[in-house]
């Protein structure tokens, strides 16, 4: 396993061990799935995603150096000019009258309800059509996590009944028993369930 992957895998890792890390569980690395989670008598498999507002943003964190590239105009992709702008920020120092340079931030534009409520549709209907991969696995029951890195519930964002339940529908027409979405809502880690979740792993609680 090269250092990206083995970064990759460590980073999931510590994703999935915030959704579980109540339970007295083993966690294996598996292909394809990410993870195998076992009580000793039953193991479900657990596949991580981490979803940004856009690609850029992957780009932006797990690219080394690429936010002192953008400050220097170099964009990976043509799509980063628009979806990662650069502001300046400048402190009106007293003492001379003057301003200084503090240091520059990324700035972005939010998506909406909607189109949040679509990016996590997308994601599950994409994990889903690794269907045949994971059939092959001796797991059980399969769960989704989706780590929400650009925090969308953060300021107090809430979805619609409408859009809950266009997720719900997604889950339910998806080979995933339960899709979990790790965020912050008002600066709290906050774990979103969507779907059922097993006799066995209610019982290991």
């Amino acid at each position: 396993m090269s250092k990206i992957d083995t970064k990759k895998k460590a980073e999931e890792r510590k994703i999935v061990e915030k959704v579980f890390n109540q339970l007295k569980f083993s966690i294996e690395d598996n292909e394809p799935l990410d993870f195998l989670i076992s009580d000793g008598n039953h193991k479900f498999g657990v596949e991580v995603t981490r979803l940004y507002y856009n690609d850029g943003f992957g780009r932006l964190y797990n690219k080394k150096d690429y936010k002192e590239e953008l400050e220097r105009d170099i964009y990976v992709h043509k799509d980063d000019y628009a979806n990662l702008k650069i502001k300046s920020t400048y402190l009106l120092i007293p003492s001379d009258n003057q301003f200084h340079f503090a240091f520059n931030k990324i700035t972005y534009t939010k998506p909406t309800e909607e189109q949040f409520t679509d990016k996590i549709i997308e994601r599950i209907q994409s994990k889903n059509n690794n269907e045949n991969e994971y059939n092959n696995t001796s797991a059980e029951w399969l769960e989704l996590v989706i780590s929400d890195e650009n925090r969308y519930f953060d300021d107090g964002n809430e979805l619609s009944m409408e859009n809950q339940q266009k997720l719900i529908n997604a889950v339910n027409n998806s080979i995933f028993n339960t899709v979990y979405i790790l965020s912050t809502y008002k600066g709290i880690g906050s774990l979103y369930v969507i779907g059922k979740l097993p006799e066995f792993l209610l019982e290991s609680k």
